[in-house]
């Protein structure tokens, strides 16, 4: 992720890695789709599989719910850059 451009790619075209396979067919972000990405599924709990790890962030009990509801308007309308 040495650009910001890269990282982008990464997140929206990326996928985990892992041994789970519920998790490694699943991408990060979808763009146009909070429900379906991983990013969101992470930081609301919201769909989250049991199998693809703990809710973020680790630690902390909640993600503030203004953030959460910044990263799904921004999955929704496209996840542009």
């Amino acid at each position: 992720m040495s650009t910001e451009a890269t990282a982008f790619t990464n997140l929206t075209t990326g996928a985990p890695s892992g041994a789970d396979a519920t998790c490694t067919t699943k991408k990060y972000v979808v763009p146009g789709s909070a429900a379906t990405s991983l990013l969101y599924q992470k930081v609301s709990g919201t769909g989250l599989p049991a199998t693809c790890g703990a809710k973020m962030p680790k630690g902390v009990a909640n993600y503030p719910a203004a953030n959460v509801t910044l990263i799904e308007n921004w999955i929704n309308g496209g996840a542009a850059m």
